[in-house]
């Protein structure tokens, strides 16, 4: 494997992944992708993933659709200890590797957001693409100096636990351009004016429901059991059986208070968002 010369380290969800690629522009994309979780210090990795490909594709970040021809050639793993370097042999992603040693059956995934409170308490917003997500951590952060980027984009809880750990990673923002509402790209170093170095525990969750017929923007409370029917339809799979993955969720629900947000426009959502910190207040003295 000496062709794979151009090398990086990912500090992410509790281990290190060594990345070795052929070609320098993959190698920038990947640091592009992870800017927040290089690292520069000499250290051992958990498992280190090769890539022969000119350019990082996004299916070494997210789930190759199964009706491809084949999973993904050109990307190899080996394992910590192992001097074996094997052909990448799943359809989940690459990076980071949940599906193999030392992540796998350790993380449970929500198509989520997430952010930081001062006093170690995680936020989540929860939705479906599109529904506001990156939007809603980006007001948070970069509006009001208590809260920290857990992530933008997917949520990773420890298994059967509330704690959410920090997973920056590219940030594709929507902002206004001549009252035309468009996507961005961006470093996660660059879009967050503060990113957490630390995980926090689950206390509130937000649900986005974008509405065409909403008359205004509404933060509406929801009973645990309504809260666990949303977080089992925005699950992801994250390398943990689906039975471990549901009791992971269920004790999210029962732990964290759950509001619906309902909203019409991009103007409306983040301007509900911004009362968020005293909709906070005013729940933990309920």
């Amino acid at each position: 494997m000496v062709k794979f010369k151009h090398i990086c380290r990912i500090d992410i969800l509790g281990g290190v992944i060594e990345v070795r690629c052929k070609f320098e522009k993959c190698l920038k994309g990947i640091k592009k992708y992870f800017s927040a979780s290089i690292v520069q210090r000499d250290v051992v990795p958990d498992i280190i993933i090769y890539c022969d490909w000119e350019k990082a594709d996004r299916y070494l970040f997210r789930t190759r659709p199964i009706n491809q021809n084949s999973i993904l050639d050109g990307v190899y793993y080996q394992e910590f200890g192992s001097k074996e370097v094997i052909p990448w042999d799943s359809y989940q992603p690459v990076l980071p590797p949940f599906v193999k040693k030392p992540f796998l059956n350790t993380f449970v995934a929500l198509h989520a957001g997430a952010v930081k409170h001062y006093n170690n308490q995680a936020l989540l917003f929860v939705g479906s693409r599109a529904s506001g997500k990156t939007t809603s951590t980006l007001e948070l952060v970069n509006s009001n100096h208590d809260f920290e980027l857990l992530t933008d984009e997917t949520v990773f809880c420890r298994k059967r636990s509330i704690y959410v750990e920090p997973f920056p990673r590219l940030v594709l923002p929507r902002y206004d351009n001549n009252s035309n509402i468009v996507k961005g790209e961006l470093p996660a170093t660059e879009a967050f004016c503060k990113i957490a170095n630390s995980g926090a525990i689950v206390s509130h969750i937000f649900y986005l429901k974008p509405e065409e017929n909403s008359q205004k923007p509404l933060i509406n409370e929801i009973s645990n059991e309504e809260s666990y029917r949303h977080l089992v339809e925005h699950y992801q799979y994250a390398g943990t059986e689906f039975k471990e993955s549901l009791l992971t969720l269920y004790r999210i629900s029962e732990y964290a208070k759950a509001s619906i947000v309902s909203y019409n426009t991009y103007y409306e959502l983040k301007e509900i968002i911004k009362t968020i910190p005293q909709y906070i207040k005013k729940t933990q003295k309920d």
